[in-house]
């Protein structure tokens, strides 16, 4: 059996309590899934010691790491994130009218 590290994190328990029935040795490999900025070992890493796992402070961790929106040591703007700005309230009358989809010509594929 073969499987990714994301499939393994949604089924690697019943997986394993099936490959310890008596008489149902089936071989298992898990392979790192490359598709992520790390490890789960390097997050165990990361998340050891921490009282607290916030999301926002493994994000900022990965965006040095890797330098994703990242300008000179600095997060790209001056700031790390816009979510107090995305917490305000639209108002009594709601979002207001959404703009249609802008549309595209088809590719001549």
């Amino acid at each position: 059996m073969l499987a990714d590290q994301i499939g393994v994190t949604l089924v690697l328990e019943k997986v394993e309590a099936g490959r310890e029935a008596p008489g149902e040795e089936v071989p298992l490999e898990i392979r790192e899934d490359r598709h992520f900025y790390c490890s789960p070992e390097e997050f165990r890493r990361w998340a050891a010691g921490r009282k607290q796992l916030r999301l926002e402070f493994f994000y900022r961790e990965m965006r040095r790491r890797h330098g994703v929106l990242m300008r000179d040591g600095k997060p790209e703007g001056g700031r790390w994130n816009f979510d107090a700005s995305n917490r305000e309230s639209f108002g009594p009358g709601g979002p207001g009218p959404v703009p249609r989809p802008r549309p595209f010509p088809p590719d001549p594929v």
